[in-house]
């Protein structure tokens, strides 16, 4: 009888998105925003969904500029 081997599991990646899910309804200003990060995302060879877009986003938002400009 052969045992099973174990596997491990994968290191911690910023690439695993299968533990939370997020949907929303966004006004059609927000959704042609995206849209332009979209076109904006292709021209630098990046092809993506709105997901991608948004992760984009969420990337490279630097909360503490934008606190800064909310004082």
């Amino acid at each position: 009888m052969r045992t099973p081997m174990k596997t491990q599991d994968p290191p911690e990646s910023h690439h695993d998105y299968r533990n939370t899910v997020v949907g929303f309804r966004i006004t059609e200003e927000e959704q042609t925003k995206l849209k332009s990060i979209q076109r904006t995302m292709r021209t630098r060879g990046i092809r993506g969904t709105t997901s991608d877009a948004l992760r984009m986003i969420l990337h490279t938002f630097d909360l503490q500029s934008w606190s800064k400009a909310q004082s």
